[in-house]
């Protein structure tokens, strides 16, 4: 996963090669213009002094995008890796030969040498190796500087794409990319791969999305974006994967204002967690896992999720003694989100339950809620939970963990429209 500078725009993978065959196809790359052998004489002649070579104006190699991505073993990380080559005066050289090279386990390259274009830029793709953990690659110019490139390959198969548009600190990118990957720990099994076309028509609810990105998803992405001040928050659906049992979201856009940040504070890697669930389809896709919602019935209905694994998960949690009503119980108050979180009264500080400012940080993501994505057809890994225990049985009655008012219930930041599918509006974020 890489939080994307939109400006670079690379195609993404699978995107068909536009230069010769077995090109990296990557806008902005000079990589195989030459063909193979004609290139490779050409290194060789400059680095035996016949021709002049830009290598020796090159004083830094500068990391543009493609750094700190996540993916899994033995898999094409999801962007280019794309660095710059500057002289002593800060400015692009161009026609410098980057040379990428991957430390032994770690992977392999597209390229080994790329030729730096007009804007002094080099692109290679980077398939990692088959060992989960820290993965490092080097970009170089013969006798002379070279970078440091970072990656993690991960034991899950299932990857969350994280496109970030210009407006979001790195601090907060950083606190995001950790917010799913989180949810990879849990949700391990790869899904089947969406491709986004060339002449792909945005849909309406997501139109103005700088970040659109040809080529393939996999398995799943998140673009966000920042609203204009004095513009609510938006999230949207952007695309489904068909099932044979149902439609999955597999492409969310979720625009963002100001004050969603400003409410989340330093804690926004719990808050991004989760509204990545909500993403995932926590709530949203339960469909008819959900029973008696409070739309029907109001406050105060007898709300619940039915899954057995996930109420087997619930009873060791410390719920086999809970009878104030039926197994999971799921949020009934409007003003904490009814009908999309786990009842607060009963799970207290837990990832799916409404946030509050009294949450902080390290908030538990329960086998309860793993095992409730597992209903939603994810494969999961339990044993990535964390540990939890219900509120007791007297902490059980209906009772708020703060009183509302400035901060209180209004977590999620002000109203934004849900939208699901094709421009229909379902739900209000909650105040």
């Amino acid at each position: 996963m890489l939080m994307d500078n939109p400006r670079q725009n690379p195609a993404g993978p699978g995107w068909p090669t536009t230069r010769a065959e077995g090109g990296l196809g990557v806008p902005g790359t000079r990589a195989a213009r030459l063909p193979g052998l004609l290139a490779a004489a050409l290194v060789l002649l400059a680095h035996a002094g016949c021709l002049t070579s830009p290598d020796s104006d090159v004083r830094e190699i500068e990391i543009v995008s493609g750094n700190e991505q996540f993916q899994g073993r033995d898999r094409q990380l999801n962007d280019p890796v794309v660095v710059r080559a500057v002289d002593d005066t800060g400015n692009p050289v161009t026609g410098a030969t980057i040379e990428f090279a991957p430390a032994p386990g770690n992977g392999s390259v597209s390229y080994h040498m790329v030729e730096t274009d007009s804007i002094g830029e080099a692109a290679v793709r980077w398939t990692l190796g088959g060992e989960a953990g820290a993965h490092s690659m080097t970009g170089s110019v013969r006798d002379g500087p070279s970078v440091e490139i970072r990656a993690t390959a991960r034991v899950s198969d299932f990857d969350i794409h994280v496109v970030v548009e210009e407006g979001f600190t790195l601090e907060q990118e950083t606190a995001i990319r950790a917010a799913a990957e989180r949810w990879t720990d849990v949700i391990v099994g790869d899904k089947p791969d969406l491709v986004i076309p060339e002449d792909y028509q945005v849909p309406a609810q997501c139109e103005g999305i700088e970040t659109l990105s040809p080529g393939m998803i996999d398995d799943f992405r998140v673009s966000l974006s920042m609203r204009p001040p004095g513009e609510g928050s938006r999230l949207a659906i952007c695309e489904f994967r068909s099932t044979p049992m149902s439609r999955e979201p597999v492409w969310i856009h979720f625009a963002m204002n100001e004050n969603w940040l400003r409410v989340f504070g330093s804690d926004i890697q719990e808050g991004m967690t989760h509204h990545v669930g909500h993403l995932l389809g926590f709530g949203y896709f339960w469909s008819s896992f959900l029973r008696n919602p409070t739309t029907e019935e109001g406050p105060g209905a007898d709300t619940h999720f039915v899954d057995p694994a996930t109420i087997a998960a619930f009873d060791a949690a410390g719920g086999s003694d809970w009878t104030e009503g039926s197994k999971v119980p799921v949020e009934n108050n409007p003003l904490r989100g009814a009908d999309f979180h786990w009842r607060l009264s009963v799970f207290g500080k837990e990832i799916m339950t409404l946030p509050t400012p009294v949450w902080g940080s390290n908030v538990p993501m329960s086998a309860i809620t793993v095992q409730s994505m597992a209903a939603l057809g994810y494969e999961v890994d339990v044993s990535m939970a964390d540990p939890f225990v219900l509120l007791t049985a007297g902490a059980m009655a209906e009772r708020d963990l703060e009183a509302p008012g400035p901060g209180g219930w209004c977590f999620h930041g002000e109203p934004a429209e849900v939208i699901y599918d094709r421009g229909h509006i379902v739900g209000i974020v909650y105040r």
